[in-house]
This record gives C-alpha cells, structure tokens and sequence, in this order.
C-alpha cells in the first residue's frame, strides 16, 4: 500500500507541474515584435511611408523599402497599416537605411520626416493602438 502511495503522489506531482509549465506558456499568444519606419515627401507633395518588421541581425536594402506595391501613400493608408501591428510592439522611425556599403536611398529620393504636426498625428494614433514609435535613432537627415 504504501508503494501505491507513494507512485500515486508522484503522478499527481508530475500533473501539477504540467499543467503549471503549460499556463505560463499562452497558446494563441501574438507575438510582439519591432518595425522600421522609413518616410519621404513624394514628388507630388503626397508623404510615403514604408512600414516592415525589423529584420534582426540583417540590413534593409532600398529594393525593400521604395517597392512601389507596398509603399504606403498617405497617412490614412500609414493608419490603416499601424492598426495590424501587434499591440506592445516598438516602432522604430528612422530617417535613412542602415547600410554595410550598399546603395541606401532611391536615386532622387531623400529619406527624412514629416512636419512635426504630422508626426504628433501619426504617434498620437499609433499610442492608441498600444503601439510605441521610437525615434530616437535619428540620422544626420532628421528635420
């Protein structure tokens, strides 16, 4: 009787501690994670921008971020597509490409930011997605 016991009191142990390690750990969770921001001013006035995941450990080359079909016109277009980043997720708003040498701008196109009414529109909506833009990595070229 006692053997039974004792195997008995360890499988409800190793139960307890299964269901422990599996309710730290959500199964549907979102994962949190970071993106650049890349902006300019467009030739007919009209403000891009360009909105990826940040790839870790590898730079962003001009091809990714000037591609005409993701580019997105606008703020309103900008908006929509802060509104499907994970909530908690960091933004990172930089004014020029992280390069090791490479090309890092379009031909005739200057990354910079927008007026600083239009960030403030732009930080203020994205606060109240839970999302925070940080741009505190600015480059030479930030106005």
């Amino acid at each position: 009787m006692d053997g039974l016991r004792r195997t008995l009191l360890l499988v409800i142990g190793c139960l307890a501690i299964t269901a422990t390690l599996r309710a730290q750990q959500p199964s549907n969770a979102v994962s949190i994670m970071s993106y650049e921001l890349y902006s300019w001013l467009g030739s007919d006035g009209e403000w891009r921008f360009r909105l990826l995941p940040s790839p870790s450990g590898r730079n962003v080359y001009a091809e990714e971020v000037f591609n005409k079909r993701l580019v997105l016109r606008g703020v309103k277009n900008l908006e929509r597509k802060l509104a499907e980043v994970p909530k908690g997720s960091t933004v990172l708003w930089l004014d020029q490409i992280p390069s090791d040498g490479g090309v890092k701008e379009k031909s005739g196109v200057h990354l910079h930011y927008p007026p600083p009414d239009m960030i403030q529109k732009i930080r203020h909506y994205a606060h109240g997605q839970d999302v925070t833009i940080d741009m505190s990595a600015q480059g030479n070229s930030s106005s």
